[in-house]
């Protein structure tokens, strides 16, 4: 008798994960709708054009903590952030990587110097901006990963979430220079949105 309540358990769970995840895809459908409705394009298909001076920063940072000529055990993963602009809601420029903080061999942390950082430095890409009369803001992110390829870990997806939320725009690359010849990814870099 009790496997047969096991089951039936089993079966309940089973029928409450699938409504859960249908409601998901509903919702998801709809949020995209929104923002299609408010952009005229969905945000996660706008093209990101990264410039030559943010490429060279983030494969410059990266590999200096790093690369071939490195023990594998010493290598560090390095986080930063991107200053582009959003044009007409049909491209995304990546004009400048800032790197932020350097980490261990899998993992950043941001601690509050970080924080107070990232807020000066977003002061002062307004006003510049506003100087400028560009629209220039921090579009998004970027972190290596040395030797672990192209993923998002959930630590990364929780990050990700916190730029994209406020700016459905928002962008993070990922370099590995192990995947720097690689005929999959363009110079060993890749845009996870």
């Amino acid at each position: 008798m009790t496997r047969k309540k096991d089951k039936s358990q089993k079966g309940t769970e089973n029928q409450n994960k699938e409504i859960e995840l249908k409601s998901i895809r509903a919702s998801d459908i709809s949020a995209t709708t929104e923002l299609i409705k408010k952009y005229g394009i969905d945000p996660v298909k706008t093209p990101g054009i990264v410039s030559y001076n943010a490429y060279r920063k983030i494969i410059g940072y990266g590999l200096r903590y790093a690369n071939e000529d490195m023990p594998s055990k010493e290598w560090r993963e390095v986080y930063g952030i991107l200053i582009g602009s959003v044009e007409e809601n049909k491209e995304i420029l990546i004009k400048d990587a800032i790197p932020m903080i350097v980490g261990d061999r899998a993992g950043v942390k941001y601690e509050n110097k970080q924080y107070v950082d990232m807020a000066q430095i977003d002061d002062m890409i307004y006003e510049r901006a506003i100087q400028d009369k560009k629209n220039d803001f921090i579009i998004g992110w970027w972190h290596t990963h040395p030797g672990f390829g192209f993923f998002y870990s959930p630590v990364d997806c929780m990050t990700q979430l916190g730029y994209q939320i406020p700016n459905p725009f928002a962008l993070g690359i990922i370099f590995d220079h192990t995947k720097f010849l690689s005929k999959d990814f363009y110079l060993g870099v890749a845009g996870l949105r």
